[in-house]
């Protein structure tokens, strides 16, 4: 019972979280799905990253058309944003959406339906090995989902199918968060999963040293780096290894 309200944080956690089962409740499922993007907009730092890292990128060269790869999309709705503010600014951009489960690909198809410049499609994330190269690679609490001896063979693969920027963003494991999150989704998330999937995937997280681990077991201490977002996240990003650029 302690654990559930003190966790240890000083190592990563494993967990079965409820959204990814086969059984899992379609309603319950649809409005965690839908509630992605109210996360996103408050407590994600992703939307920021994608406009300063990503966007103002693309607005060093505005007359180009860019390609976008979103790698464990989930509900969609960053790539929806992503579409809709390059759109306001003039910019170009053919978004690919991929996603391993079929039931949270058909709701991100749905829901991005009304945008020809978006394509979901289900992939799992290695499958990454047979794609051409994007101007940039993306993803949002990816990370913690895949098999930590994988995350370094992974990381490579990004920063070898991105030709300008990829950026990897993932929960910052904390008390305090794990503290904040469960308040929350207590009182205004419970028509979803997220009371339990949101806490499992907080102790899935990382700390810096985690990822600055990964780092240098990919070999790439001179292409990415670590840095912390606020309130509780922690990303990876660099400047991709495919030579599209090669006056980048």
């Amino acid at each position: 019972m302690l654990e559930q309200i003190w966790p240890d944080m000083s190592r990563r956690a494993h967990g079965d979280e409820l959204l990814n089962r086969p059984q899992a409740d379609e309603h319950r499922q649809r409005q965690t799905l839908e509630q992605f993007s109210l996360l996103n907009g408050l407590f994600s730092p992703a939307r920021r990253l994608l406009t300063r890292l990503v966007i103002r990128d693309m607005q060093k060269s505005p007359k180009k058309t860019y390609r976008f790869l979103d790698i464990g999309t989930g509900g969609g709705d960053l790539p929806l944003w992503l579409a809709k503010q390059c759109a306001r600014r003039g910019l170009s951009v053919q978004i690919t959406a991929v996603d391993n489960d079929a039931r949270v690909v058909r709701f991100a198809q749905n829901k991005c339906g009304a945008f020809p410049n978006i394509t979901v499609r289900r992939e799992d994330a290695f499958q990454l090995e047979a794609h051409t190269t994007y101007d940039y690679v993306f993803s949002s609490n990816l990370l913690h989902h895949l098999p930590e001896t994988d995350l370094p063979r992974f990381l490579r693969l990004v920063s070898a199918h991105t030709g300008r920027l990829f950026v990897m963003k993932d929960l910052y494991r904390s008390r305090p968060a794990y503290l904040g999150f469960s308040f929350f989704a207590a009182v205004f998330l419970r028509s979803g999963f997220h009371f339990n999937d949101g806490r499992i995937s907080i102790r899935r997280g990382f700390k810096l040293r985690d990822l600055e681990q990964v780092i240098r077991e990919s070999r790439l201490t001179a292409e990415a780096q670590v840095k912390k977002g606020f309130p509780a996240a922690v990303y990876i990003y660099g400047r991709g290894g495919a030579a599209l650029y090669p006056d980048r």
